[in-house]
């Protein structure tokens, strides 16, 4: 809040909003300033989104206020956007084929008149983006661009149509290291400009960096509201699961014998020379900064992409990974990073997502047996404490963590001798955290070996048994859990290792 406009730009009182047979708002309410960060936390199905939605004029609520510089918000996309609200979504929103200046502009492409003048949009659009960033080509198509740059004309996009309020949906999910920083930069930038942003992040380190106010959600209600200063990250936490939230499990001691050794496998530039031994039991960790190979190797000892040398061998045979199948009969299971685009299929039920590669399993002369497919499907269901309204809910409709529980079903089921874990935790909020990781704790007792790919050190380093670290392609060190800390494993990464030591 500014002195200068001690009321609020947007005001939510009351809000409620039904659909059948739930109730996605209940009460909430929001104060947002102009010239603050607002950051908005909860854990998943706790009713973010649903605000957000209300907010953007894609739901009209059913009962509550929701006014805009004192204004009654516009029930519709079109009108908040009108009233300067602007939203930048977890999933980029350019026309990938478009023009970095017709993505700018949209959907304004026509000032004054009915024709398209080309310099004019691109001098509009300059004059805008050049206060974000330079160096951008205009005209080249939006697909060219890395997520970062991509985000950032997102953002100019919103200033183009004047936007007073931005809002930020899971920003850093797709972003490197040095572009959150970008991207924290250019947040700050915009506070001092007099923007209101409303921060949405299961990242709870950053919205502590970025928030001026905090606003906490539970079950669609806003239960907590205050300034950022008085919340701790432990606060933070309990006011969101309204409890304490159980640590992370602790490292797996019981180590048997090698289950996987990759030798020398390469493809490209992208995996070079790459070589590691798992134990059964061992979670070995793939860590580095991103596009330094990790996800590379994993599509590759999976069979998705086919390597140009090396070998893969299991429990001492030799794989020949000739597609993901092959990976799958030598007991090789993945779970990708991108959960909604690899790893579910949205419109199937949840059943169906954890038998979907068991189906060799539950089939006999070719009829699948509903009977089994529907038993393991609810034998899942307790062990993970999968929480949807049945086995034959939708599996688009859960939350991420969910989601994510169910594809760990599908590997749980079918036993697999190695599961690598890209990105387990993407997306997925603190509680289910402390849930997916206990998760594969069991996996690895149970005798898998899980190599374990993760941006996050503070959740890797207190799980995993050693540590492989990637950095253009190649593996740049192996380190054992006594020798491996934050600092270190960051200056292997980046090469400040070898600089300091030369």
């Amino acid at each position: 809040m500014t002195e200068s406009d001690p009321q609020p730009l947007v005001h939510i009182e009351g809000v409620v909003k039904r659909f059948p047979g739930v109730v996605a708002l209940a009460e909430a309410r929001l104060d947002l300033y102009a010239g603050e960060v607002h950051g908005l936390i909860g854990e998943n199905g706790a009713g973010k989104s649903s605000l957000i939605k209300v907010l953007s004029g894609y739901y009209t609520p059913d009962s509550g206020v929701v006014e805009i510089g004192g204004e009654p918000l516009h029930d519709s996309v079109a009108g908040a956007r009108r009233q300067g609200i602007a939203t930048i979504h977890q999933e980029r929103q350019l026309i990938p084929d478009l023009s970095v200046a017709e993505n700018v502009v949209l959907p304004d492409w026509t000032p004054g008149g009915p024709w398209v003048r080309r310099r004019e949009m691109q001098r509009r659009a300059s004059k805008v983006l050049d206060t974000l960033v330079t160096g951008v080509d205009l005209r080249q198509p939006a697909r060219m661009l890395s997520p970062g740059v991509g985000q950032l004309v997102e953002i100019a996009r919103g200033l183009a149509q004047n936007a007073r309020v931005l809002i930020f949906d899971e920003p850093t999910t797709a972003l490197s290291l040095a572009e959150r920083e970008r991207l924290f930069e250019t947040i700050e930038k915009l506070r001092a400009a007099g923007l209101a942003i409303l921060y949405v992040s299961h990242n709870l380190d950053e919205v502590q960096r970025l928030a001026d106010r905090i606003t906490v959600m539970r079950n669609g209600r806003t239960v907590e509201s205050a300034p950022a200063k008085g919340f701790t990250i432990q606060r933070m936490v309990r006011s969101m699961v309204g409890r304490d939230v159980r640590a992370l499990p602790s490292v797996n001691e019981q180590l048997g014998d090698t289950v996987i050794s990759v030798r020398g496998i390469t493809r490209g530039r992208r995996v070079r020379d790459v070589s590691f031994d798992v134990r059964a039991g061992e979670i070995f960790a793939l860590v580095g900064l991103e596009g330094s190979g990790r996800t590379e190797v994993a599509r590759s000892i999976f069979g998705i992409d086919r390597l140009e040398s090396g070998e893969v061998w299991v429990h001492g045979r030799k794989v020949e990974l000739k597609s993901a199948v092959s990976g799958i009969e030598a007991g090789i299971g993945l779970v990708p990073e991108e959960r909604k685009r690899d790893g579910i299929f949205p419109i199937l039920t949840v059943r169906e997502n954890i038998s979907i590669s068991l189906l060799d399993r539950i089939s006999r002369l070719g009829m699948l047996s509903l009977r089994r497919d529907r038993g393991m499907a609810r034998t899942s269901f307790q062990t993970l404490d999968i929480r949807a309204g049945s086995t034959e809910t939708e599996i688009g409709t859960l939350s991420g963590g969910n989601q994510q529980k169910a594809i760990l079903a599908r590997w749980m089921n079918r036993e697999c001798s190695v599961l690598i874990l890209d990105e387990p935790t993407k997306g997925v909020d603190v509680g289910a955290k402390a849930e997916i990781y206990a998760l594969i704790k069991r996996i690895a007792e149970s005798g898998a070996a899980i190599i374990l790919i993760s941006s996050d050190l503070d959740e890797c380093l207190p799980v995993a048994n050693r540590f492989g670290v990637m950095r253009a392609g190649s593996l740049a060190a192996v380190l054992d859990r006594a020798n491996a800390t934050k600092n270190i494993i960051i200056a292997i990464a980046t090469g400040d290792h070898e600089r300091s030591v030369a």
